[in-house]
């Protein structure tokens, strides 16, 4: 993140020296997007204890797997 503050100062110096926005200044904001998903993708949880969830399985009902479909009101699929 350090790295994006200096480039936008950069970029805001070169602006103001210029007067214009060069191609110089350009290249400078274009990294800024990058520089600050390299510092949000680095791995910061050195210490951290992992969060887990655990999901408790429920069962509502019980299926009758020995039913007839046909029974059940499905038809008969066409292909």
């Amino acid at each position: 993140m350090f790295v994006s503050l200096i480039l936008v100062v950069l970029s805001i110096n070169s602006i103001i020296n210029d007067g214009s926005l060069s191609g110089e200044v350009w290249a400078l904001i274009l990294l800024i997007p990058l520089t600050i998903g390299i510092g949000l993708s680095l791995d910061r949880s050195k210490g951290e204890t992992d969060i887990t969830f655990e999901l408790d399985e429920q069962i509502d009902e019980e299926v009758d797997y020995d039913s007839e479909p046909l029974e059940e009101g499905f038809d008969i699929p066409i292909l």
